[in-house]
Protein backbone atom coordinates (compact mmCIF):
# COMPACT_ATOMS: atom_id res chain seq x y z
CA UNK A 1 0.00 0.00 0.00
CA UNK A 2 1.44 3.26 -1.16
CA UNK A 3 1.22 6.49 1.04
CA UNK A 4 -1.95 8.05 -0.47
CA UNK A 5 -3.37 4.80 -0.42
CA UNK A 6 -2.42 4.71 3.33
CA UNK A 7 -3.81 7.84 4.13
CA UNK A 8 -6.82 7.13 2.04
CA UNK A 9 -7.31 4.15 4.28
CA UNK A 10 -7.20 6.09 7.58
CA UNK A 11 -9.13 8.88 6.58
CA UNK A 12 -12.06 6.04 5.51
CA UNK A 13 -11.48 4.73 8.99
CA UNK A 14 -11.38 8.43 10.97
CA UNK A 15 -15.31 8.85 8.88
CA UNK A 16 -16.38 5.83 10.06
CA UNK A 17 -15.09 5.60 13.61
CA UNK A 18 -16.76 9.40 13.88
CA UNK A 19 -20.02 8.26 12.42
CA UNK A 20 -19.56 4.96 14.99
CA UNK A 21 -18.95 7.45 18.10
CA UNK A 22 -22.36 9.88 17.33
CA UNK A 23 -24.34 6.25 16.13
CA UNK A 24 -23.60 4.94 19.48
CA UNK A 25 -25.51 7.30 20.74
CA UNK A 26 -27.89 8.90 18.69
CA UNK A 27 -30.19 8.26 16.09
CA UNK A 28 -28.88 8.37 12.84
CA UNK A 29 -31.68 11.04 11.21
CA UNK A 30 -29.74 13.76 13.81
CA UNK A 31 -26.51 13.13 13.02
CA UNK A 32 -24.80 14.92 10.58
CA UNK A 33 -22.03 15.07 8.02
CA UNK A 34 -20.44 18.19 9.58
CA UNK A 35 -20.31 16.49 13.31
CA UNK A 36 -19.00 13.61 11.88
CA UNK A 37 -16.31 15.49 10.08
CA UNK A 38 -15.31 17.49 12.83
CA UNK A 39 -14.81 14.73 15.09
CA UNK A 40 -12.62 13.02 11.85
CA UNK A 41 -10.66 15.58 11.86
CA UNK A 42 -11.09 16.41 7.92
CA UNK A 43 -13.43 18.33 6.09
CA UNK A 44 -17.07 18.13 3.47
CA UNK A 45 -15.15 17.51 0.40
CA UNK A 46 -12.97 14.84 2.04
CA UNK A 47 -16.32 12.49 3.43
CA UNK A 48 -17.67 12.98 0.02
CA UNK A 49 -14.96 11.61 -1.86
CA UNK A 50 -15.26 8.57 0.48
CA UNK A 51 -18.86 8.73 1.38
CA UNK A 52 -22.71 10.27 -0.82
CA UNK A 53 -24.76 10.64 2.69
CA UNK A 54 -24.75 9.68 6.11
CA UNK A 55 -26.52 6.30 5.37
CA UNK A 56 -23.75 4.94 3.21
CA UNK A 57 -21.55 5.05 6.16
CA UNK A 58 -24.18 3.41 8.20
CA UNK A 59 -24.33 0.91 5.24
CA UNK A 60 -20.27 0.56 5.03
CA UNK A 61 -20.58 -0.20 8.70
CA UNK A 62 -22.88 -2.71 8.43
CA UNK A 63 -21.58 -4.61 5.39
CA UNK A 64 -18.19 -4.69 7.12
CA UNK A 65 -20.16 -6.59 9.91
CA UNK A 66 -21.87 -8.63 7.23
CA UNK A 67 -18.96 -9.32 5.71
CA UNK A 68 -17.27 -10.76 9.04
CA UNK A 69 -19.99 -12.74 9.81
CA UNK A 70 -19.60 -14.22 5.82
CA UNK A 71 -16.16 -15.07 6.26
CA UNK A 72 -16.35 -16.29 10.11
CA UNK A 73 -19.40 -18.62 8.96
CA UNK A 74 -17.15 -20.53 6.43
CA UNK A 75 -14.77 -20.99 9.25
CA UNK A 76 -17.56 -22.01 11.58
CA UNK A 77 -17.75 -25.73 11.95
CA UNK A 78 -21.45 -26.30 12.13
CA UNK A 79 -21.75 -29.80 10.87
CA UNK A 80 -24.79 -29.90 8.36
CA UNK A 81 -27.52 -31.23 10.50
CA UNK A 82 -26.11 -30.54 13.68
CA UNK A 83 -27.85 -26.98 13.64
CA UNK A 84 -27.25 -26.61 17.59
CA UNK A 85 -23.76 -25.86 17.19
CA UNK A 86 -24.54 -22.50 14.97
CA UNK A 87 -26.13 -20.78 18.12
CA UNK A 88 -22.64 -21.09 20.20
CA UNK A 89 -20.50 -20.28 17.38
CA UNK A 90 -22.68 -17.61 16.24
CA UNK A 91 -22.82 -16.27 19.84
CA UNK A 92 -19.04 -16.26 19.62
CA UNK A 93 -18.86 -14.76 16.91
CA UNK A 94 -20.78 -11.69 18.35
CA UNK A 95 -18.71 -11.78 21.33
CA UNK A 96 -15.78 -11.29 19.56
CA UNK A 97 -17.02 -8.23 17.88
CA UNK A 98 -19.42 -6.94 20.30
CA UNK A 99 -18.69 -3.25 20.06
CA UNK A 100 -19.85 -3.54 16.36
CA UNK A 101 -22.67 -5.57 17.33
CA UNK A 102 -23.91 -3.53 19.84
CA UNK A 103 -23.84 -0.58 17.72
CA UNK A 104 -25.34 -2.40 14.92
CA UNK A 105 -28.36 -4.55 17.36
CA UNK A 106 -29.33 -1.64 19.93
CA UNK A 107 -29.63 1.56 17.82
CA UNK A 108 -32.44 3.12 15.95
CA UNK A 109 -31.78 1.22 12.92
CA UNK A 110 -31.29 -1.85 14.37
CA UNK A 111 -34.31 -3.65 12.58
CA UNK A 112 -32.79 -2.75 9.28
CA UNK A 113 -29.52 -4.46 10.46
CA UNK A 114 -31.26 -7.06 11.92
CA UNK A 115 -32.99 -7.87 8.60
CA UNK A 116 -29.85 -7.83 6.65
CA UNK A 117 -28.19 -10.26 9.02
CA UNK A 118 -31.21 -12.43 8.84
CA UNK A 119 -31.15 -12.74 5.01
CA UNK A 120 -27.16 -13.52 5.23
CA UNK A 121 -27.76 -16.44 7.47
CA UNK A 122 -30.55 -17.39 6.40
CA UNK A 123 -28.72 -20.49 4.07
CA UNK A 124 -27.05 -22.25 7.00
CA UNK A 125 -29.69 -22.25 9.08
CA UNK A 126 -32.47 -23.69 6.78
CA UNK A 127 -29.66 -26.21 5.00
CA UNK A 128 -28.83 -27.42 8.84
CA UNK A 129 -32.97 -27.07 9.74
CA UNK A 130 -33.82 -29.55 6.61
CA UNK A 131 -30.98 -32.02 7.38
CA UNK A 132 -31.66 -32.01 11.13
CA UNK A 133 -35.22 -32.81 10.46
CA UNK A 134 -34.48 -36.21 8.84
CA UNK A 135 -33.29 -35.12 5.45
CA UNK A 136 -36.34 -33.06 4.56
CA UNK A 137 -36.26 -31.33 1.26
CA UNK A 138 -37.81 -27.98 2.63
CA UNK A 139 -38.52 -26.58 5.72
CA UNK A 140 -40.63 -23.61 5.82
CA UNK A 141 -39.33 -20.74 5.82
CA UNK A 142 -41.19 -19.21 9.26
CA UNK A 143 -39.12 -22.43 10.89
CA UNK A 144 -36.09 -20.55 9.99
CA UNK A 145 -37.25 -17.26 10.65
CA UNK A 146 -38.49 -17.93 13.74
CA UNK A 147 -35.21 -19.81 15.01
CA UNK A 148 -32.69 -16.80 13.27
CA UNK A 149 -34.96 -14.06 15.18
CA UNK A 150 -34.57 -15.81 18.36
CA UNK A 151 -30.94 -16.10 17.78
CA UNK A 152 -30.74 -12.66 17.20
CA UNK A 153 -32.94 -11.38 19.51
CA UNK A 154 -30.79 -13.72 22.97
CA UNK A 155 -27.48 -12.02 20.99
CA UNK A 156 -29.09 -8.41 21.13
CA UNK A 157 -30.00 -9.07 24.78
CA UNK A 158 -26.75 -10.35 26.26
CA UNK A 159 -24.85 -7.81 24.24
CA UNK A 160 -27.18 -5.06 25.64
CA UNK A 161 -26.44 -6.54 29.13
CA UNK A 162 -22.85 -6.83 28.29
CA UNK A 163 -23.19 -9.76 30.08
CA UNK A 164 -20.42 -12.72 28.94
CA UNK A 165 -21.86 -15.18 31.07
CA UNK A 166 -25.14 -14.41 29.77
CA UNK A 167 -24.35 -15.80 26.40
CA UNK A 168 -23.05 -19.32 26.97
CA UNK A 169 -26.21 -19.82 28.78
CA UNK A 170 -27.91 -18.31 25.74
CA UNK A 171 -26.20 -20.73 23.53
CA UNK A 172 -26.97 -23.72 25.86
CA UNK A 173 -30.62 -22.80 25.98
CA UNK A 174 -31.38 -22.53 22.31
CA UNK A 175 -29.93 -25.72 22.39
CA UNK A 176 -32.13 -27.03 24.56
CA UNK A 177 -35.11 -26.07 23.02
CA UNK A 178 -33.82 -27.04 20.12
CA UNK A 179 -32.78 -30.74 21.23
CA UNK A 180 -36.05 -30.85 23.84
CA UNK A 181 -38.52 -28.08 23.37
CA UNK A 182 -39.21 -25.04 24.58
CA UNK A 183 -40.88 -25.91 28.27
CA UNK A 184 -38.49 -29.10 29.05
CA UNK A 185 -35.63 -26.44 29.04
CA UNK A 186 -37.87 -23.78 30.74
CA UNK A 187 -38.36 -26.31 33.21
CA UNK A 188 -34.63 -26.72 33.66
CA UNK A 189 -34.05 -23.50 34.84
Amino acid sequence: MNKHQQKTATTHAALVDAFCELYAVRPIESITIKEVVAIAGCNRTTFYQHFGSIYDVLDAVEQDALARITESMGSISVEVGHIEGFPGAFLALCKSNADLFALLLQGSGSHHFKARLQERIRPIVEANLAVAADGADHVPGYLADFYIAGVIAVVSSCIAADDEAALEQAARTIDGILRRGIIPTAMDG
